[in-house]
């Protein structure tokens, strides 16, 4: 349900973001997608994820157990779930 690409000097340009900036940006969502779901948009840059931050914060809600030796894309994973957040407050 996400397509994203290299960001590019090039690709900052045509989306209005500063040349500096590293990741990936977002370059499709598609409706109604785990992505779609979570808030993801076109033109949001991902400039990483912490997996092992994401990986507890699974664990303490109670969304895989605490021994689960998960891979890399299981925990990217995580963070489509319904209601899954790493933000402490919400907004």
């Amino acid at each position: 349900g996400l397509e994203v690409t290299e960001l590019t000097a090039e690709r900052a340009r045509q989306f209005g973001l500063d040349e500096d900036q590293s990741g990936v940006l977002v370059i499709e969502v598609e409706s109604n997608s785990k992505a779609d779901k979570a808030g993801v948009s076109v033109g949001d840059i991902i400039k990483g994820i912490n997996r092992e931050k994401v990986q507890g914060i699974a664990e303490s809600k109670g969304l895989i157990p605490p021994d689960a030796n998960l891979s890399s894309t299981e925990i990217d994973q995580l963070l489509f779930l319904p209601g899954f957040s790493t933000s402490r407050e919400v907004s």
